[in-house]
């Protein structure tokens, strides 16, 4: 199995969701300056750069990070590119793009892979995201984990209910 690393670089001008405090990443210790060790410390959100959200995340009694198994994280995915015609993630745009009900893990790859390319520390807004019936459909196919090339599953139109589905 080829492993692909597509996250995104993190550092300090990586874009972060409105009232969220930025990445920081500082030096406390260097050999240089008669430290045995050289020593950062990194501070950020949960949502900084490429992150998951746990079922905790949308729900106080859901389970953690910590609690999801790597089995659901790591294997085999499907990648299905969104057309750029589509604003949103509906149920059409999936089937246009081709999409497998026996597929169990998926990446969708929308005209927001272009954000990082083209202007990689502004958080934008217009970004494609999964609609509430689309979310609906993944899951009734029995899709287990869902990923996208931005900050968020959901659109900004309505931010919770694809996520309380996923």
């Amino acid at each position: 199995m080829q492993i692909l690393d597509i996250t995104i670089p993190l550092n300090e001008r990586t874009p972060v969701w409105k009232g969220d405090k930025g990445v920081l990443v500082k030096q406390v210790l260097q050999i240089s300056r008669g430290a045995d060790f050289n020593v950062t410390h990194i501070e950020m959100g949960t949502h900084a750069g490429t992150h998951i959200d746990s079922p905790y995340h949308i729900s106080d009694d859901g389970a953690a990070v910590d609690a999801i198994p790597l089995d659901t994280l790591i294997g085999e995915v499907s990648v299905l590119s969104i057309p750029e015609l589509f604003n949103e993630i509906s149920i059409d745009a999936l089937q246009t793009a081709g999409f497998q009900p026996d597929t169990k893990r998926l990446l969708l790859k929308t005209r927001n892979s272009r954000f990082w390319r083209d202007d990689p520390y502004s958080f934008r807004t217009d970004f494609v995201a999964v609609n509430r019936s689309a979310a609906t459909f993944l899951i009734q196919q029995g899709v287990e984990l869902v990923g996208i090339d931005y900050f968020s599953i959901s659109p900004l139109s309505d931010l919770k209910s694809p996520h309380e589905i996923l």
